[in-house]
């Protein structure tokens, strides 16, 4: 499975559970998930704080971890972006 197949298939069954997704990630636009199309959302100007979960899945340098531990109101950091950080308790890295 690609990278992106993965992505894919985590949103799908993240929208099968009721769940609203955005998704941001500058090097892919677009995508279709289950025969819904998304649009990227510009991580410079999303509201991460509005988000029940930011969700960490890739390792990308644009996505400043400062700014996701500091915005956002639970973090699950798959990436262990975050772990230069310190220990947060909205924070959970896998």
């Amino acid at each position: 499975m690609t990278a992106l197949g993965a992505l894919g298939s985590r949103l799908e069954s993240l929208r099968a559970l009721g769940a609203h997704v955005d998704y941001a990630d500058p090097r892919v636009p677009r995508i279709t998930v289950g025969g819904h199309r998304l649009e990227a959302v510009a991580w410079e100007q999303a509201d991460l704080g509005a988000y029940d979960l930011v969700l960490r899945l890739t390792a990308h340098a644009e996505f400043d971890p400062k700014r996701l531990v500091s915005d956002a109101r639970l973090v699950v950091d798959t990436r262990y972006a975050t772990g230069a950080l310190g220990e947060f308790p909205h924070v959970v890295r896998l």
